[in-house]
């Protein structure tokens, strides 16, 4: 189970990106998330599609890496897709299935909601797969530093999302560690129908729920312990330096939202 979970899984293979600024890969994804939203013809989908994959290549990360991450919204993204075919009647009738037709303005409309999602996910991917999670949540914090101005504290911010990042694996392997136990005593979800599955894993909601609770106590009577108080500046063991080659990197995305 914890093999299947690619987001935020960091992956060192000393790229360029790796070596970059994470505040820089932050923004860049910042600006990329509005390209990707505001893309509505196919030539940009086209151009945005290729820009993508070129990063994802820079990032000399397997393709198939990017395929794990996104295939959980497999089911999603093929059933907007859907919906745009069988609910837009906009533009010329291409065919008639039945009482169904599909029109061209539907396709399109589906095909660019399929490649928004695909992307963003991907995208999301490189930064979390780029960068270890102790740089990525420092970067963000520095990212939101101005939101002090707004009463808002951006440590604060990122320590649960720090937390998040280290609980998440112990959930996973908590749930593989209860299937495995209970599949040792003869109930195996190989072979079983649906309704058994789903009340199985309604099942493994309560301990695993427990378990998460007990441990973000513990957690929380262990920091308290060793003095952690929260807003409370702190030294940094790894500086962050921002270099030209970070501000190449954003400029590249912001020339690609320039021109789509």
């Amino acid at each position: 189970m914890r093999n299947r979970m690619m987001l935020g899984r960091f992956m060192d293979v000393g790229s360029r990106i790796h070596r970059l600024d994470p505040r820089a890969k932050i923004i860049a994804l910042m600006i990329y998330t509005i390209v990707v939203f505001r893309m509505d013809t196919l030539r940009e989908a086209a151009l945005v599609s290729l820009f993508s994959l070129g990063c994802l290549r820079m990032t000399r990360i397997g393709l198939s890496q990017y395929v794990k991450a996104v295939r959980p919204l497999g089911t999603i993204v093929v059933f907007i897709f859907l919906c745009h075919l069988a609910l837009d009647a906009g533009g010329n009738q291409l065919w008639r299935l039945g009482p169904f037709s599909v029109y061209s303005e539907g396709l399109e409309r589906g095909l660019m909601a399929a490649l928004r999602m695909i992307w963003f996910v991907a995208m999301s991917a490189v930064l979390t797969f780029t960068t270890p999670p102790a740089q990525l949540i420092r970067g963000l914090e520095r990212v939101l530093a101005p939101l002090r101005r707004l009463g808002l504290r951006p440590q604060n911010i990122t320590l649960m999302l720090m937390i998040a990042f280290r609980f998440v694996p112990t959930i996973f392997a908590e749930t593989e560690r209860i299937l495995k136990a209970q599949a040792s005593r003869g109930f195996d979800l190989k072979g079983r129908p649906w309704k058994e599955k789903a009340g199985l894993f309604l099942a493994l909601l309560v301990p695993v729920t427990v378990n998460a609770i007990r441990r973000g106590v513990e957690l929380a009577e262990s920091m308290e312990t060793r003095g952690f108080r929260p807003g409370v500046r702190r030294s940094c063991g790894h500086a962050l330096i921002w270099r030209a080659g970070d501000t190449a990197f954003v400029l590249l995305f912001a020339v690609l939202l320039a021109v789509t």
